[in-house]
């Protein structure tokens, strides 16, 4: 999980393994532009290992984009300003996936629609006072009212559009769309 502390804005990334965690870093923050925010960004990790990486690879990609790195003592939750945020998508996430009875292979996908969603709703941020309440993290980071009338329940039934090459060509009104199953969104 990446949560910007300043405006409570998340996105989930899902790490292949621990030595991942450097590249991840680097797509991270050229995704979310951290690195050209007007504000320090700083990453916190736990110093449980698993974000130093080999050779400290990953405090490297963030120093390479001017991001500032911070390891907080292992097993010390309390001390990471980000963990409220994460304890809130993980029990959304949970929800959603148990809501929508699917099997839990889906938990990466049900985490990153509960930011997607998140993003989008009014929180409260460390820094009351600062001018910006009632504003949406996505609104703090973009500076754009986002959208709600797309955002539909995790799990539920959506139809697709089909390519044309994939209908039927003998029989003109053939379905147009496909059934499936909504797992999240396309952008952060």
């Amino acid at each position: 999980f990446y949560v910007d502390y300043a405006t409570i804005f998340i996105l989930v990334f899902g790490l292949t393994s621990k030595a991942s965690a450097y590249s991840t870093a680097d797509r991270m923050i050229v995704l979310t532009g951290m690195h050209k925010l007007p504000y320090a960004c700083i990453i916190y990790t736990d110093g449980c290992g698993s974000f130093r990486g080999v050779d400290g690879r990953f405090a490297s990609a963030c120093r390479g984009h001017g991001v500032q790195h911070n390891e907080i003592p292992p097993y010390t939750p309390a001390l990471n300003p980000a963990e409220k945020a994460i304890q809130d998508i993980d029990n959304m996430g949970r929800a959603a996936l148990i809501d929508a009875q699917l099997p839990e292979k889906y938990l990466m996908e049900s985490y990153e629609w509960s930011a997607y969603t998140r993003n989008r709703m009014a929180v409260r941020r460390h820094n009351v006072g600062s001018g910006d309440d009632g504003n949406t993290p996505f609104q703090l980071i973009t500076d754009k009212v986002p959208s709600i009338k797309h955002l539909l329940p995790f799990g539920c039934i959506v139809f697709v559009n089909a390519p044309r090459h994939k209908r039927g060509s003998k029989i003109p009104w053939s379905h147009h769309a496909e059934t499936g199953i909504l797992l999240g969104y396309a952008s952060p």
